[in-house]
């Protein structure tokens, strides 16, 4: 399995299995800040990431769609 780590909005680490992502959206806001939301499947449960961290994991992101 492989896992996409990152920092968790509350504080520590989260790291998601990539095969449970269902869908992302990744969008800049005003003042050049970015949000990245990430769909976990059945469940609906969400995770919401901001800044630079929502910029990393975007282009993690782009490189597993690049993959297959």
């Amino acid at each position: 399995m492989r896992f996409i780590k990152f920092a968790h909005p509350e504080g520590g680490s989260q790291a998601v299995n990539r095969e449970r992502i269902t869908s992302v959206v990744y969008r800049r806001l005003e003042g050049g800040r970015s949000r990245l939301s990430m769909d976990l499947g059945e469940k609906g449960d969400a995770v919401v990431l901001f800044g630079e961290e929502a910029d990393r994991v975007w282009e993690i992101v782009e490189g597993l769609t690049e993959e297959q």
